[in-house]
Order: C-alpha cells, then structure tokens, then sequence
C-alpha cells in the first residue's frame, strides 16, 4: 500500500524544467486590410513563430480601436464583443470551430459567470462593458465621431479562452487562420444614424512559449501524432410566431461529447433596429420547459419558471456551467432582469441551461458528455407572453479533440 500525500505536503511534484525556454508575444496583424466596416470579415494568421514555439491561446487577446462615425452616442450592446457576429478558426482547409451568433454567447456568458464588480471595473476599462454603473447591462457610451482603443479575449477552443492547452505551432504546417465577421452597424450597438462605424490599428497579441530541444523531443509521441483535448460551441438559431404559447425547437448537435446546452430567446427586432440591443434576451412569460435528447427526457421533470419565482431555471442554469456548490457569478443580471418577457433595451438576460455530462462536476477531466450523434435533440417550452416575433438561439457546448498529423491539424468532435 502506498501512503497518499496531501499536494500541499508533496514536496517533490515539482519538476524542474530545463533552462533556455522563454515567453515572448507575437502581434498579428490582419493580411486583407487595415480598416474595417460593419459586415466586413477581418483575418488574421498566427504564425507558427519558429520550430520550438507553443501557442498560448489563454493569455492572448485581440486589440483594436473602434471609431463612431456617427453624430450621435454609441453604446455598445454589454461589451465591444457586439461588435462580432461570427468567428471561425481554420488550418489550411480545415474548419476548427465556427460560433455563429458571438455576440449574443458571449453576453450570456458575461451576464452568468463575472461578477459585476470585476465587469464595471477591468471589463469597464478593456472589454467595452459600462464603466460607471456596477450591475449595469448596457456596454461602454462612445460620443459622435469619437474613438476608442478596445480589447477582448476571443471565445475559442482553438485561439481563445476555452482552450486549456498550449497548441503547440511548431509542429504545424503553416498558419492558423482567425476570421472574424463584423457585426451591421444595427446590431452592434444602441445608436440611432446609420453610418455605421469602423475598425482600425487591429492586433491579435499572441503569446508564445519557446522551448528548449529536451523538451521537444519530450511532448511528441513517437508515431509524430499530436493529439490535445479542448471545448467549443455551436450556435443553432431558428425564428419563433408572435403569439406562440408552445416553442419545439430541434437542436441539429451531432457530437461524441455533448458537455451542455444553453438557450437564449429575443425579440427578432433586436438584430435589424437602430436604438434597440442585439444581445437583449426575453423570458417571454414561459411557464415550463424541458430537453427530449432520443427517447430520455432531460431534466426527467419539466423544470417550473413563471410562477415559482424561477427558482428552478437558475439552479439548472448554475448546473450547466458545472459550479457545483459555487453561486453563479451574475455579472450583472438578477431575478428583475431574469424574467423580463419581452425587451428589447439592454435589461433583458433570460437564458436556459442543461447540463448533459454524466459525472457532474468533472468538466475538463473527463469527456463525459453525452453522444448525440445517433440521438435526435429537441427543446419544448411552453409561453405565454410571445408578444413579438423572436428567435431562438441553442449554443451546444461540447468536447473536441485536436488532431497534428504530417503538419495539418484537424477537429473531431
């Protein structure tokens, strides 16, 4: 029998590694151009910076300055993350990831997991959010035809936060490829002309870790294959009547690992109207819902809204971001905004979560999330205030495994 040794007390866990490795920051810049206009696509390459480097995507950003060229004030809808409608990661021609809707997932995550002081406060000074008022939805005020340098860490398993590994670049066959789809000049913030806004001095900031040949020669496995375990989202959106009272959504996730599902509702006006806030969700008066993933049904009770104070939602909710005993970080919204039905300013922050994983509270441990591929996955609520025509966003959170070969990475999932 061996003794087990508290980590605190295990004095020789610590490995020493070899002198000559080194950090250093590398800035991308876009290869189609130096200004931008909303609708336009932005690319960026991150170079494989040497034969010994990993990329870092955890401690790297994007940063650039975003210029109003309207007359009247900009407000940004919750943070300068508005300003993306869609990001997709790419290796030569593969297609590593693609989030449609960006702007709306990284709302709710901002409005789920930070705390509304760190929001007003380092969000307030880097990411756009409102500076000034703690628990405030709407993002940062930027007067007429007046400029602002911005920068935000992107939502990514390949290049951005979700990715807990470093990608190790050196044993890639050219470039990893950033595309970011630049939201309308409508969606992007409350602001009532249309001229829009532009995007300039734009950087990614990557960082990299330089190692030394001892430890090359270490992390790759004989056969050359490369292997690392990372998390993404898939965003599927669909339209819902005005009027509705019962909402059967089909969720089209075929994927070996299905870690959760979150669910946002709006008002369809929100994507297309000046003065209106892309990123407002509706509870729209639901009264209850559930997910059906083959024959089971998750949770096996339909989970109670309207009229139990919502209660339930939220513990659900705090369930499908795996924190366990922990409070949900509520950045900014509480019940008041939880359960606005039908908004289209920025005090709407309804969302719906699941968690799908079979051992609750071991994300990033395990691949323990559910295979849908041979299951059909479907949500069912039932409403009572559809007052507008609106639409249903499902972002299906789940594992992917990356995949180095002869040089050319690759995404299963």
């Amino acid at each position: 029998m061996s003794l087990a040794i508290p980590e605190k007390l295990n004095y020789k866990s610590m490995t020493p590694m070899d002198l000559g490795s080194h950090q250093e920051t590398g800035i991308a810049v876009p290869i189609n151009g130096t200004s931008f206009s909303a609708g336009e696509e932005i690319i960026i390459h991150i170079p494989r910076s040497g034969s010994n480097a990993v990329f870092d995507p955890a401690n790297s950003y994007l940063r650039f300055k975003y210029t109003n060229n309207a007359s009247g004030i900009s407000t940004f809808s919750g943070s300068c993350d508005s300003l993306i409608s869609r990001l997709e990661v790419r290796h030569g021609s593969s297609v590593l990831e693609t989030i449609s809707n960006y702007e709306v997932l990284s709302s709710m995550l901002l409005d789920t997991l930070v705390n509304p002081t760190d929001r007003t406060h380092y969000y307030g000074a880097t990411k756009g959010c409102n500076a000034s008022t703690v628990g405030d939805l709407t993002g940062i005020a930027i007067a007429g035809s007046g400029t602002k340098y911005f920068s935000t860490q992107l939502i990514s398993g390949v290049v951005g936060t979700l990715c807990k590994s470093y990608i190790p670049t050196y044993a890639l066959s050219g470039n990893l490829e950033i595309r970011i789809t630049l939201n309308s000049a409508a969606k992007h913030a409350s602001i009532l002309q249309t001229t829009g806004y532009t995007l300039d001095n734009v950087q990614f900031h990557a960082n990299y870790v330089h190692l030394n040949d001892k430890i090359i020669s270490g992390i790759t496995p004989s056969d050359g294959v490369i292997e690392l375990h990372t998390e993404t989202f898939a965003n599927y959106q669909n339209t819902v009547t005005s009027g509705a009272t019962v909402i059967e959504q089909v969720i089209p996730a075929k994927v070996v690992s299905l870690k959760s599902l979150l669910v946002a509702l709006r008002v369809q006006t929100v994507t297309t109207t000046q003065g209106q806030h892309v990123t407002s969700r509706s509870a729209f008066g639901i009264t209850d819902y559930a997910f059906r993933i083959g024959s089971k049904q998750m949770p096996a009770s339909r989970v109670n809204c309207n009229g139990y104070n919502f209660v339930e939602p939220l513990e659900e909710l705090r369930k499908a971001f795996h924190l366990q005993g922990t409070p949900l970080g509520l950045g900014a919204h509480d019940l008041s905004s939880y359960i606005i039905s039908a908004p289209t300013d920025a005090t709407g922050s309804f969302m719906i979560g699941l968690d799908t994983e079979s051992y609750s509270g071991k994300s990033g441990e395990l691949m323990a999330g559910l295979d849908t591929t041979g299951s059909d996955v479907y949500f069912s609520g039932n409403f009572s205030d559809v007052s507008a025509a609106g639409l249903i966003d499902v972002y299906a959170f789940y594992d992917v495994i990356l995949r180095i070969e002869d040089g050319q990475m690759v995404a299963h999932f």
